[in-house]
């Protein structure tokens, strides 16, 4: 499972190119060096199962965060890329893309901020880790075994 990640909001025109790059690095060369890593062996015992975790920002506009969505936007697509490489050999790729949550970034998010976030929610709150953490057992479970290339959004309905 890969799940770090980094931001560093602001417009374009003010994110200073090394902000651009670190928030890439992290997001995105971080997670194809971890599937990198994990995929020989387990492509060699001809099973096995990555699972990437993006956000609704890959998804959605989000002002300030071109960094942190084109990142997670390209987790999306080595995602998709990853799974038509490795399914062959036995080892499934796919990604969860979680909204708003009580916890991580969701945590730190000013109250004022929050609240007109939660507003456009439409299940009314933000999510928590577990329920993030639910489709990700989902998703490298044996359960899963035919679910191939696909992004599961654990986002209260804000992507609809």
């Amino acid at each position: 499972v890969n799940n770090a990640a980094i931001v560093h909001d602001q417009p374009v025109m003010m994110l200073p190119p090394r902000d651009w790059q670190q928030v890439l690095d992290a997001n995105l060369t971080g997670t194809y060096h971890t599937c990198r890593a994990a995929l020989p062996s387990m492509m060699a015992r001809g099973e096995g199962a990555i699972v990437n975790v993006a956000s609704v920002s890959a998804l959605r506009a989000s002002a300030g965060q071109a960094a942190y969505s084109a990142s997670k936007a390209g987790v999306l697509a080595l995602t998709r890329t990853l799974a038509t490489e490795a399914v062959g050999r036995g080892v499934r790729v796919n990604a969860v893309i979680p909204g708003l949550l009580t916890t991580g970034m969701g945590a730190r998010l000013d109250h004022r901020i929050a609240e007109r976030y939660q507003a456009g929610i439409p299940i009314g709150r933000f999510g928590t880790g577990e329920e993030v953490a639910n489709a990700v057992l989902f998703l490298a479970s044996a359960d899963a075994s035919y679910v191939v290339g696909e992004s599961i959004t654990v986002d209260g309905g804000l992507t609809l």
